[in-house]
């Protein structure tokens, strides 16, 4: 969640809390992400190699928040180059073009968003013929 805040010098203003978002938050989180997804879990008990393409703050969350923080992740891909200067738990994020090494017994995890369509037609061309799990 992000937060805006104002200094203003003139008065200060004792924090109080504002509950006017709970159920829009909980709405989300009960039906906006799936987090026990089955096949994430079979993903994790497999113990294949990972690829995580498409860093959108849902895809992070499901990193941190589902099975898949406990899988294999082998590289973190995303085709903006401001997010290839930066790294995740210690690994640099990478171009797509390493999916084109990517092998049979490998995964990709497909991000969420209108992008994903696309994401598994460029697998597709690569000739990518692992495991593809498109998020939600």
């Amino acid at each position: 969640m992000y937060c805006l805040f104002r200094q203003d010098n003139s008065q200060y203003k004792v924090p109080c809390a504002d509950f006017q978002m709970i159920e829009t938050a909980l709405h989300w989180f009960n039906k906006g992400v799936d987090f026990n997804k089955h096949e994430l879990q079979q993903l994790k008990q497999s113990g294949k190699s990972v690829y995580i393409w498409g860093l959108s703050y849902r895809t992070l969350m499901q990193c941190a928040m589902s099975p898949l923080k406990d899988c294999r992740v082998k590289y973190y891909v995303d085709i903006d180059p401001r997010k290839q200067q930066l790294s995740i738990d210690g690994q640099t994020i990478v171009s797509p073009d390493v999916l084109r090494n990517a092998q049979a017994d490998e995964a990709v995890i497909v991000g969420v968003g209108p992008s994903s369509g696309k994401m598994q037609e460029i697998l597709a061309e690569m000739g990518f013929s692992g495991e593809v799990i498109v998020l939600n």
